[in-house]
Order: C-alpha cells, then structure tokens, then sequence
C-alpha cells in the first residue's frame, strides 16, 4: 500500500532532486547555469522512459551507463535481496525450533551484502537526496557494512 502511495506521488518525477534549484541526476550539483535534459529508457519500469537532468555530457554519459548496468543487473539484486533477507531472519526461529539457524542467518548476511556490492540499487528517496552516484556509494557501504555483520557473527558464534 505504502508502494503504491509513493508511485503515485512520485510517479513521473522520481529522477527530479530534492531543493529549490535544479540539480544533476548524477553528480547531485546545483548552481550550474545550463542543464541539459536527457531521456533514460528503462525496460520493466513504469513509464519506461524517465526525463532527467544532468550538468555535463560526462554525467549523461553515467547516467545512461547505470540504467543498463540495472537492466542488467536487476533479476541477480531480486534473487539475491529475497534469498539473503529470507535466510538473515532463520535465527529468529532459534527460539521456536530450539535448533541452531545461526550459520543460515550468517550465510544470508553474505549473499546480502555481495548482493547490495555488486548491485547497488538504492530507493528513489535516496536518490532523490543523494543523487545516483552519491546513492549507489551508499548502497555499496550498506553491502559491506552487511558482510562485516556477518563477520562478526561468525567470529562470534
């Protein structure tokens, strides 16, 4: 329900950034006297073409690439998202069971974090704050910050 409330809010304008001044989709910079519009045509996405703006022609040139890198990549983020949280919830049930899922709960925290590092898709608020470059980083500090979890637990258990 919550999903369906944010598309239709943000619908048509999920690459527009956050603030009173335009800024660039990637780079997340303001202040910049000409933007240029690009149109990111993206397959499975809803409308399938999205307009941005972006400062530089290398910024445009990122942006277009980080589109295919998530056409790409997308199926390997849904498996791997679904698989990894599914499996770093098991030591939940340690109490229910009485057994041990600990190694389960460990192994998904892996398969998330490699997950969040190769494929590091952020929501549309975080872009929106952050911008896609800054985004994707954060996406990427998460992956690891969920492989160091699972160090963690594993020195540990």
């Amino acid at each position: 329900m919550l999903a369906l409330f944010a598309i239709k809010k943000w619908g048509k304008k999920m690459f527009k950034l956050y603030g009173k001044e335009e800024r660039c989709l990637w780079c997340g910079k303001k202040g910049k006297e000409q933007y240029k519009e690009t149109t990111m045509k993206i397959k499975h996405a809803k409308p399938p073409e999205e307009k941005a703006i972006v400062c530089s022609d290398k910024c445009e040139k990122k942006v277009l690439e980080t589109c295919k890198h998530i056409e790409k990549w997308m199926l390997f983020y849904a498996v791997g998202v679904g698989i990894g949280g599914l499996m770093s919830i098991a030591a939940l049930f340690n109490p229910i069971t009485g057994k041990n899922f600990m190694p389960i709960t460990i192994g998904g925290l892996f398969i998330l974090g490699t997950t969040m590092i190769c494929a590091p898709f952020v929501t549309q608020q975080t872009v929106k704050w952050l911008g896609l470059k800054k985004g994707m980083v954060s996406g990427r500090i998460c992956g690891i910050l969920s492989i160091l979890l699972g160090i963690i637990l594993l020195y540990n258990f």
